[in-house]
């Protein structure tokens, strides 16, 4: 049973979280469908820690724990660096501050081999996003995104050849820090959605998680600006700019911006519009305000 349907690489992406390692790897080994894990470590001076409670533990597994060489921290890119160095046809992924159990693992295998799409896992308690058409990554109908844009640290599952989306991409700090999301804007097409009671460890809401960095909501944005560019014009922009007022600057640019268009804003927690005259985003309930400066001064 377990051969006939151990097609599945499971890559872990770690980060000074080495306590929570060994019951996510017990649940991973205790599924039928995964048969070898990739353990990318982005705190290279905890691998004597990972050695001690880690490898030695899993000696007789296909565990295979890989860093940069550089020691650097590739944030959510060492995802695709251990991707890359997977063996099996499919992939699953996620955090190590997050517990998913064997069975919605399974789960997320079984929906993506009948749909044969991108499967995520999706907290339940989100769906107020949707209601609003607020935090855009989040949104779905009927279990299904209605837009690119998602998570994959919660539990995802797709193909591996699918990484030859973001392969090619620039190298550069906003690719390590938000290649989740210019991966599953690349793979350009809609995502099946598992909702879910996210059961999230030790560490999720600390100082190491990515969304505390100050920076993190920005270049969310910036993502889906270099992730549409790269599509060579296709729409792929729902639920982050309003396509019919979509217009490019200077294509010439390496990052492309919106001249005139509407994203959302998760600080203010309300639209935000592109004014041309004054070279900013300002709230979308304050255009009357702002429009009526522009012509006065005019």
């Amino acid at each position: 049973m377990r051969q006939e349907a151990a097609m599945v690489s499971a890559v872990l992406l770690s980060y000074k979280r080495v306590h929570n390692l060994k019951v996510i790897l017990d649940a991973l080994w205790s599924t039928e469908s995964i048969e070898e894990v990739i353990l990318w470590n982005n705190a290279p001076e905890t691998w004597p820690q990972i050695r001690e409670l880690v490898v030695e533990r899993y000696a007789d597994r296909a565990l295979h724990v890989m860093q940069d060489v550089s020691q650097r921290n590739l944030y959510t890119w060492g995802r695709f660096r251990g991707i890359m160095a997977a063996s099996k046809p499919l992939i699953y992924t996620q955090d190590d501050d997050v517990m998913v159990m064997p069975d919605k693992i399974e789960e997320l295998v079984r929906k993506h081999r009948e749909s044969e799409r991108l499967v995520a896992r999706l907290d339940a308690g989100h769906s107020k996003w949707a209601e609003v058409g607020g935090r855009y990554e989040h949104r779905y109908d009927g279990g299904r995104l209605a837009c690119w844009e998602m998570l994959l640290g919660w539990g995802s599952v797709f193909p591996r050849w699918y990484v030859e989306y973001v392969a090619g991409l620039k190298f550069d700090d906003l690719l390590c820090r938000k290649a989740d999301r210019l991966f599953t804007m690349m793979v350009n097409q809609e995502h099946e959605v598992v909702t879910d009671k996210i059961d999230h460890l030790e560490g999720a809401w600390d100082r190491r998680a990515l969304y505390r960095m100050k920076d993190h909501w920005s270049l969310n944005a910036d993502a889906a600006v270099r992730a549409t560019a790269n599509l060579e014009g296709q729409l792929a922009t729902a639920g982050v700019f309003d396509v019919e007022q979509e217009v490019w600057a200077d294509p010439e640019r390496t990052e492309r911006r919106p001249v005139v268009g509407r994203r959302w804003s998760e600080e203010l927690w309300g639209w935000m519009v592109w004014l041309e005259g004054h070279d900013a985003w300002i709230p979308e309930k304050e255009l009357a305000t702002w429009q009526g400066e522009t012509t006065t001064s005019g």
